[in-house]
């Protein structure tokens, strides 16, 4: 993918993205312009400047969290309609 222009992230890295980086899949829970924050069989979290991320030959999206749309109205805001 390359380096990065400005402050932009590749199109996958996402929060509950699933991400192959350095031979293991990883998931992401958390995300800047500059880096990502990926999941750690053996602990916590690890922090990766996303240009070494992407950079990585074994780099790919793996999975992405399919986003549904959110309602036309708020389902509380419909409840109090059908109680009055």
């Amino acid at each position: 993918m390359g380096t990065l222009s400005g402050m932009q992230r590749p199109v996958g890295i996402a929060v509950g993205a699933w991400v192959r980086f350095s031979g293991q899949v990883r998931a992401v829970v958390g995300v800047t312009a500059k880096s990502a924050l990926l999941s750690d069989t053996g602990g916590g979290p690890v922090e990766v400047p996303v240009a070494e991320l992407t950079d990585d030959p074994d780099f790919a999206v793996v999975d992405l969290p399919v986003r549904t749309p959110l309602p036309a109205q708020s389902w509380l805001v419909s409840c109090e309609m059908i109680a009055s």
